[in-house]
C-alpha cells in the first residue's frame, strides 16, 4: 500500500526528498516543486515567448512539470534542481518557439494578421510606450542572449546554474551576458537626447 503525504510533511522536504519521492511514484511532492519554481519557470517561458503570438506561457509551465514528474525515476543529483528545471523550460520553451515559426510560415499566404489594426485605448499610451521600449530592446538581443540576461537577471541563477540549465560552458554564459550588456546600454544611449 502506497502511502500517503500530507502538505506540510511534503513543504519541510528538500529538493532531492521530493524528487526521490516522485521516482517512487508519489504525485504529491510535484505540487510543492510548482509551488517552489513555478514562478520562475513561467517567468522564464514567458520571456522566452514573449513576441510570439498566440503561446501561452502557462501551456508551456504545464509541459515542463509533466516533464519533471515523468523524469524523476531518471533523475540524478548533479547541481542544484532548480539550474536543471530551467533547462528544461528552455529546451520547452525553445521547442515552441520554433513550432510556431513553422507554422506562421507555412500559414503566411493564408493569414491576416489581426492584430495590425489594434490600436491602444487612450489613458495607457505611457505603460505601453515603456513596455514597448522594453520588448523592442530584448527583441534585439539573440534568443541565447535573452534567455542567460532573464536567467541571471530574473532569476537570480549564477552562471554555473545557467551554464548548467543551458548545457553550455560558462564561457559562453559570461561571452552571452556581457554581449546582452552591450547591446542594451547601445540601445539606452541611442535613446538619450
Amino acid at each position: 500500500m502506497r502511502k500517503s503525504i500530507n502538505a506540510d510533511a511534503t513543504a519541510d522536504r528538500s529538493d532531492q526528498e521530493l524528487m526521490a519521492a516522485l521516482a517512487r511514484g508519489e504525485t504529491e511532492p510535484l505540487g510543492e516543486l510548482y509551488m517552489r519554481y513555478g514562478d520562475a519557470v513561467l517567468r522564464l517561458v514567458d520571456s522566452v515567448l514573449f513576441d510570439v503570438p498566440g503561446c501561452h506561457a502557462e501551456d508551456v509551465c504545464q509541459e515542463v512539470f509533466l516533464a519533471v514528474h515523468q523524469a524523476a525515476p531518471r533523475y540524478q543529483e548533479s547541481g542544484k534542481l532548480k539550474s536543471w528545471l530551467m533547462g528544461i523550460a528552455v529546451r520547452k520553451a525553445r521547442a515552441r518557439r520554433h513550432k510556431s515559426w513553422l507554422r506562421r510560415k507555412l500559414l503566411a499566404g493564408h493569414a491576416r494578421d489581426v492584430t495590425a489594426h489594434w490600436r491602444p485605448a487612450a489613458g495607457v499610451d505611457e505603460t505601453m510606450a515603456h513596455n514597448e521600449r522594453i520588448a523592442n530592446a530584448l527583441s534585439k538581443l539573440t534568443d541565447e542572449q535573452r534567455e542567460v540576461l532573464l536567467l541571471q537577471a530574473v532569476d537570480g541563477l549564477s552562471g554555473e546554474d545557467i551554464a548548467a540549465a543551458l548545457r553550455i560552458s560558462l564561457d559562453a554564459v559570461w561571452s552571452r551576458l556581457k554581449r546582452a550588456h552591450q547591446i542594451l546600454r547601445d540601445i539606452e544611449d541611442e535613446g538619450t537626447p
